[in-house]
């Protein structure tokens, strides 16, 4: 059975993806991105005309995809609001294993540009938006439930990005701290997710 071979537009993507997320958008050469994608520089040109443009492409669907998670998770009216932490958490890390400089990349690069955090279409916008509505609600009934005790949402859902994100961040700090390899670190970040996710709900249960 043979494999797909991506074509030339979809190898360049990837090749810059992995190059903006090590080195960030103003280091990033187009010759670096080429080099990566084993193509020359009038191929990358051709398809995405300028760094910029390229950068953008990615950097949105890198938000897209994470809000398009988040939100299957948040919509779906079967969950309680403990098995949306589990499953959020679990979402999460299942990206950040994967590619553990995303935090990294994403925060440093909208510290360089604050306007990319508004980035995306206004149908984007909208599902973000709707997205956390929801969330907001649902904290709202539970605490008036007396499932959970009462609690700003934004509270919570910061609780929730930076537990998942910051060791991600702080990655070459840990592993130092820690003497640990990479094998190591992933493996502490394996454990870490059931943690995550139980330390948030025993921090709002209502006993």
């Amino acid at each position: 059975m043979s494999s797909v071979v991506p074509n030339t537009e979809t190898l360049i993507k990837e090749a810059a993806r992995r190059v903006f997320t090590a080195k960030g958008l103003a280091a990033t050469r187009t010759e670096d991105i080429a080099a990566e994608a084993g193509v020359n520089k009038a191929l990358v040109n051709y398809y995405y005309r300028t760094k910029d443009r390229l950068f953008e492409a990615i950097f949105q669907e890198e938000m897209q995809e994470m809000t398009q998670n988040m939100s299957r998770v948040l919509s779906n009216p079967d969950l309680s609001i403990f098995d949306k932490i589990r499953q959020l958490v679990e979402c999460d890390f299942e990206v950040l294993l994967k590619n553990p400089g995303l935090p990294l990349f994403v925060l440093s690069e909208i510290g360089r540009n604050p306007c990319l955090a508004n980035s995306g279409d206004a149908a984007h916008q909208a599902l973000k938006e709707e997205m956390f509505g929801s969330f907001s609600r649902q904290i709202e009934a539970e605490a008036a439930r007396g499932t959970i005790r009462a609690i700003d949402p934004r509270m919570l859902w910061m609780n929730l990005m930076s537990l998942v994100t910051m060791p991600f961040v702080a990655k070459p700090m840990i592993a130092q701290f820690f003497q640990l390899d990479e094998a190591g670190y992933l493996d502490l970040m394996q454990q870490r997710k059931h943690h995550v996710a139980e330390f948030i709900i025993e921090s709002i249960r209502k006993e």
